[in-house]
This record gives C-alpha cells, sequence and structure tokens, in this order.
C-alpha cells in the first residue's frame, strides 16, 4: 500500500468518525430537544385542556357525536373562563383603559364570529362526518388563544399593581 492510499484511508476513517460522533451528538441533541418539548407542553397544560385530553381518550368518546361534544364542552368553559377573566380586567383596569379593553374584546368578537363562519363554509364543503369535530376543534382553539392571552394580560396587570380609578 501506498504512502497515498494508506492518508486517504486514514482520512477516510477519520471522516467516519467524525460523523459518527455528529451523528450521536445530533440524536442526542434531538432526544433532548423533544424531551424539552414534552416537557413544556405537560407545564403548560391549562386545566381545561386536560379535561378535554381526558373527553377524547376516553372509549366512550370514539365517535363522531363523542369528539364533538368532548370539543362543545372545551368550548362553553373556554368561553365560561374568557367571562371571568374579562369581568375582572373590568373591575381591575383604570377607565381609560378598560375603554381599550372593551373595545378590543368586541373587535376580537367580530373576529371570532367572521373566523367561525369561515370555518363553517370550509368543512361544510366535505361531505365526511369527521369534519364536524376538526370544525369545533378548529373554534375551540381559536377560543382558547384569546382566553390564554388574557390570563396573560391579567397576570401583567396584577404584577404592575393597576387598579381601577
Amino acid at each position: 500500500m501506498n504512502k497515498k492510499s494508506f492518508l486517504l484511508k486514514i482520512l477516510f476513517v477519520s471522516l467516519l468518525q467524525i460523523l459518527a460522533v455528529s451523528c450521536n451528538d445530533y440524536k442526542r441533541e434531538e432526544v433532548l430537544l423533544e424531551e424539552h418539548i414534552q416537557n413544556e407542553e405537560k407545564e403548560e397544560l391549562h386545566p381545561i385542556d386536560i379535561l378535554l385530553a381526558a373527553c377524547l381518550e376516553d372509549t366512550d368518546n370514539l365517535t363522531t357525536l363523542g369528539m364533538t361534544q368532548c370539543n362543545i364542552d372545551a368550548y362553553d368553559r373556554w368561553e365560561y373562563r374568557m367571562d371571568s377573566i374579562s369581568e375582572v380586567l373590568h373591575e381591575v383596569l383604570p377607565v381609560h383603559i378598560r375603554y381599550l379593553f372593551d373595545e378590543s374584546q368586541q373587535r376580537w368578537k367580530d373576529y371570532f364570529e367572521a373566523q367561525h363562519s369561515f370555518s363553517d363554509a370550509l368543512f361544510n364543503l366535505s361531505e365526511g362526518t369527521m369534519y364536524t369535530p376538526i370544525r369545533v376543534h378548529y373554534q375551540v382553539e381559536v377560543l382558547r388563544e384569546r382566553v390564554l392571552l388574557l390570563e396573560a394580560f391579567l397576570k401583567e396587570a396584577e404584577m404592575l399593581g393597576v387598579e381601577a380609578e
């Protein structure tokens, strides 16, 4: 074996080793990232999300009607939560900010109604029954995001020591 081919083999083996180490590091990082994401998801689960997940995991609800009802129940809970938080925010916010909050809520409700109409129209294009719980789930998600935002605003108001005038 000549010196050139020997060096090429050493280089090739070295590259394979580097690649193997890199792949292992990548896989390790991928596993760590996945674990981190799962832990964050567990930590961030809202009680309503937990109730919805439990309802959907119940074998009695493995029907279109069951899944739809689980999502309707979640929708009702999110809506109740939004109303509760809105009342608290309305009580603690100064008048000039309360006005802005009321205006933003009304504009959000207009958006939500338009979004609701759009998703109804979109999913009504399909004849499949499974689109019913999917459609309701999308509506739940839009409402859920608003509630989580209002919860964050309430926490911020509390941290800032906001008091009504």
